[in-house]
């Protein structure tokens, strides 16, 4: 699998307790687990559907 990334702006970044509604294994819920770089997160946990493409796809493209 192929991840292309052309924007990074658009990561798909959610609240955490959404994840149930991705119907999706739980083993894949550290994929998708992501706290911003900032001392104090923003909003608590999120998912983002970016992070996890990059980590369970095989090859990673950039434009």
């Amino acid at each position: 699998v192929a991840f292309c990334i052309h924007n990074i702006a658009y990561q798909g970044r959610f609240a955490f307790a959404d994840f149930s509604l991705l119907n999706l294994p739980e083993e894949f819920k550290s994929s998708f687990d992501f706290i911003d770089g900032y001392d104090k997160p923003v909003k608590g946990r999120k998912i983002n559907w970016m992070k996890a493409g990059i980590l369970e796809s095989d090859k990673l493209l950039t434009v």
